[in-house]
């Protein structure tokens, strides 16, 4: 099977479960944190019906470039499907992950203003100082913190540290 998603070139939804998996492993084993990210498109509906699944899929190209470019080339970015991203980073506590965010962020903003793509996004960014105890845990805890922003405000990147079941 493919590894990667046919339009972004990114990996795909099964090839990150297999990387956030190592890494949940690697990091016990290890003793390390890592962060991970869930990014939503906001208003994605929007470009697809108004200006057709050909901009529609620019925008998603554009935005895998983006994060590509912006990020480091330690972390593992992934299209989950649809208007959705992951990103895994490594080794990376909650004021790195700030750090690293920062500069995609930007150029994600900076890309749809010039392309005048009329979407924003709500990101979700969880560093695990205590570690999930698998893929399904670690991504509920991502997703839900991504849609805690989706369901407030939109356009927004939340960060938390997550410390395990309370």
């Amino acid at each position: 099977m493919a590894s990667t998603d046919s339009l972004t070139g990114l990996l795909n939804s099964r090839s990150f479960y297999l990387d956030l998996a190592n890494e949940i492993i690697r990091s016990i084993r290890y003793k390390h944190v890592f962060s991970l990210a869930y990014l939503d498109i906001d208003d994605f509906k929007n470009i697809n019906d108004s200006l057709g699944h050909l901009k529609g899929d620019e925008l998603l190209i554009a935005v895998a470039k983006c994060l590509l470019s912006s990020l480091r080339k330690t972390d593992i970015i992934a299209r989950l499907g649809g208007d959705e991203f992951a990103i895994i980073f490594p080794e990376t506590s909650q004021g790195e992950v700030k750090s690293a965010f920062v500069k995609a962020s930007e150029e994600l903003k900076y890309k749809m203003l010039r392309k005048r793509w009329k979407v924003s996004f709500s990101v979700g960014v969880v560093t695990f100082e205590t570690l999930p105890t698998d893929i399904k845990e670690a991504i509920k805890v991502a997703d839900d913190l991504m849609y805690t922003v989706k369901n407030n405000k939109k356009n927004d990147v939340a960060f938390k540290v997550w410390q395990g079941r309370i």
